[in-house]
């Protein structure tokens, strides 16, 4: 057995150890863990391919091809691991067997080409052109995972967008350890299609074949699923919204009455009984809160305390934000952070590294991440500023 298989055994059995943990893991998400376990499996199975690949075990056997046929059919499994990460009560529809269209796709190459993967059509397809049939496979296996995980971003995304409604902190809710790392696996599959379609270019050679492909997998799944183990489980947005409902007081009978003397609404907002001279009004009390009352100095603030304070739904509040302001109620509140982290430090009364809590914010990172979008520059920059002024 050369070093190939042994690097590729030692993550065969991480990965079973991370499959047990995470199916006996009941304080989550079981269901997302499961597809967790099922995609996690699916990439061992590449690697018990290739591991039969190198040590030339039954390579003439359909094995092998079936084995690395699976890989394939984990990377839907991680999408839809992501999807229910962000809604644990998504049902299963009959639409969700086309993410299977992949790997039938595979399956189809493997078999009716007949290739047979040996270290000797492996090293016949090294590179140069025509492409060797063992190469046209290699991009198929970085193409669909780079789709998948550039849909992923996508719903975590969304998933962010709809917290940045409810929270003005950032902390468990907007899935930022789960971007970075499939931004990264996405980097690192992009990467490996390039490199598989310049295998196709006459004289590149690039060598070890199968490595980079094994490394990404040990790497960003494995890291993933260490990382996944240890979160706690993940809010959902319609899940919030309730527990605001629950939380915020009705208006009051004077709003009722202005409500049901106003002009038609607009189109966008035809159950919500608002209308722009009700936004208006809203807005203006807003300001007025947080002029007075500064409200945004809570860091735990959320958008049903918000509109407690001022008597109103929290849709009401809400859809006023997005209208009027043009910004997700999470960028409202920071807004006013930076406004406030500003007076902070032209005032010269705070260090640059305080003045992110006296300003609201729970988060050093956040605080500067924030204040260099609002100001252009950074906090200490713009002290630094303020006192040569």
């Amino acid at each position: 057995m050369n070093s190939a298989s042994i690097y590729m055994l030692s993550g065969i059995m991480l990965g079973s150890l991370i499959i047990l943990a995470l199916l006996a893991r009941t304080d989550a998400n079981p269901r997302a863990n499961r597809l967790l376990a099922g995609s996690l499996a699916c990439s061992m199975c590449y690697l018990c391919g290739m591991v039969m690949v190198h040590s030339e075990i039954a390579l003439h056997s359909i094995a092998p091809r079936l084995l690395v046929s699976l890989y394939l059919l984990g990377v839907p499994l991680m999408y839809g691991y992501v999807r229910l990460l962000v809604d644990a009560q998504r049902p299963f529809v009959g639409r969700d067997l086309l993410h299977l269209l992949p790997w039938a796709g595979m399956v189809l190459i493997l078999f009716t080409q007949s290739l047979a993967l040996t270290s000797e059509t492996i090293e016949a397809a090294r590179g140069g052109w025509p492409p060797h049939p063992v190469s046209l496979i290699a991009p198929l296996l970085y193409l669909v995972p780079a789709a998948y995980m550039y849909a992923s971003l996508s719903v975590i995304r969304q998933h962010q967008r709809g917290m940045e409604q409810i929270f003005s902190y950032h902390e468990r809710h907007t899935l930022f350890w789960l971007k970075v790392l499939v931004s990264v696996y996405l980097t690192l599959s992009v990467a490996g299609l390039c490199i598989a379609l310049l295998r196709w270019v006459p004289g590149v050679d690039l060598w070890p074949r199968s490595l980079y492909s094994s490394s990404m997998i040990i790497a960003i799944y494995y890291l993933i699923s260490f990382i996944a183990i240890s979160q706690p489980p993940v809010p959902r947005v319609d899940d919030a919204m309730e527990q605001t409902a629950d939380e915020e007081k009705p208006p009051p009978p004077a709003r009722v009455e202005q409500q049901k003397a106003a002009a038609p609404v607009k189109a966008r907002y035809e159950t919500s009984a608002l209308n722009e001279e009700i936004m208006q009004a809203i807005w203006a009390e807003l300001e007025q809160l947080m002029r007075d009352k500064q409200p945004y100095l809570n860091s735990q603030l959320r958008i049903a305390e918000l509109a407690a304070q001022l008597d109103i739904p929290t849709h009401y509040l809400s859809q006023t934000i997005n209208q009027v302001a043009g910004k997700s109620f999470f960028e409202l509140i920071n807004h006013y952070r930076v406004e406030k982290a500003k007076t902070l430090l032209a005032s010269g009364a705070s260090s640059a590294s305080s003045v992110a809590f006296e300003a609201g914010f729970n988060s050093q990172s956040v605080f500067y991440r924030q204040f260099k979008k609002d100001a252009g520059i950074t906090p200490r920059q713009y002290q630094a500023r303020s006192s040569d002024s």
